[in-house]
C-alpha cells in the first residue's frame, strides 16, 4: 500500500526533475555556442566562494564553538519554544547563513552576543590553493575575474580581512546584503544585478559554481554555466570552451 501512492510521486519527482536538468543543458549549450571564442578581453570568469575556492573545515568549526564561553547559554536557549518556533519558520525559507543569525541577533539578546562566533564559525574555511593558481593564471592571460556569492557581506568583510592576498586578485566583487534583502542565488535579481553593475560592456560570462540550480538560474540570462567538482575537471571544461590558461 506504501509503495502504491509513494511510486507515482516518486516518478513524478524524477520526471520533472530530469526534465529541469535537460532544459538546463541545452540553455547552456546554446549559451556557449553563442559566446565562442572566448576571448580574455571579451571575457569574464565569475567564481563562487564557499565550495570553490574556499573548502569549509567542519573541524575547526566544531573546535571553534567548543572552546567558546557561549556554547552552553546557547544550548539551553534552544529550549525557548519561541526561539525553536522562529528558527523552524525561518528554515522554512531556506536562509543564507547570515541573514538567519543577523535575525536572531536583533529579536533575542543572547544571539546578539554570540553573533561575533557565529561569523567566526562561518569563516573556518581552507583556501583551495590550486583554484588560487588558476585564478592567477586567467587574470595574468588578461580575463576580468569576479566573485558571486552567497555570502553575506558581513561574514565576507570578515573574511576578507583575513584574505588579502587572495581578494585584491578579483576585479569585482558581488555577496548578499542587507540593503538588498539578502538576495542570493538563484534568485534572477542577483544576476541582473551583477551583469548591471560588473558588466556594462556585455561580456561574455562564465560562472564557476559547485551548485546545479545556480548555474540553471544564471543560464536565462546567457551566462555560461561550468560546475565545479574538482580542480582537474574544471581544467577540462575551460580547455573544451577554447579558454586560455
Amino acid at each position: 500500500m506504501f509503495l502504491f501512492f509513494v511510486t507515482p510521486i516518486l516518478s513524478l519527482y524524477t520526471f520533472f526533475l530530469g526534465k529541469t536538468y535537460i532544459r538546463s543543458y541545452t540553455k547552456n549549450r546554446d549559451n556557449i555556442k553563442r559566446a565562442q571564442p572566448f576571448e580574455p578581453n571579451q571575457t569574464i570568469i565569475l567564481f563562487d566562494l564557499h565550495g570553490v575556492i574556499f573548502k569549509h573545515n567542519y573541524k575547526k568549526m566544531v573546535q571553534t564553538l567548543w572552546k567558546s564561553s557561549l556554547k552552553w547559554p546557547l544550548f539551553y536557549n534552544l529550549f525557548n519554544p519561541y526561539l525553536l518556533r522562529d528558527i523552524i519558520k525561518l528554515l522554512r525559507h531556506r536562509p543564507i547563513p547570515e541573514s538567519f543569525f543577523v535575525h536572531l541577533a536583533n529579536n533575542y539578546k543572547q544571539f546578539r552576543a554570540a553573533f561575533p562566533l557565529f561569523v567566526q564559525i562561518a569563516n573556518c574555511q581552507i583556501v583551495n590553493r590550486p583554484m588560487i593558481s588558476l585564478i592567477k593564471k586567467l587574470k595574468s592571460n588578461g580575463y576580468e575575474i569576479a566573485i558571486l556569492s552567497n555570502i553575506g557581506e558581513l561574514i565576507f568583510i570578515d573574511l576578507e580581512s583575513q584574505h588579502h592576498d587572495i581578494f585584491h586578485l578579483f576585479d569585482h566583487i558581488m555577496v548578499c546584503t542587507p540593503e538588498t534583502h539578502y538576495i542570493s542565488k538563484p534568485n534572477p535579481e542577483i544576476y541582473r544585478r551583477f551583469i548591471k553593475e560588473a558588466n556594462p560592456q556585455n561580456k561574455h560570462i562564465v560562472m564557476i559554481d559547485d551548485k546545479k540550480k545556480n548555474l540553471y538560474g544564471a543560464s536565462f540570462f546567457g551566462i555560461i554555466g561550468l560546475q565545479f567538482r574538482n580542480y582537474n575537471r574544471l581544467l577540462k571544461q575551460l580547455n573544451r570552451l577554447g579558454i586560455k590558461l
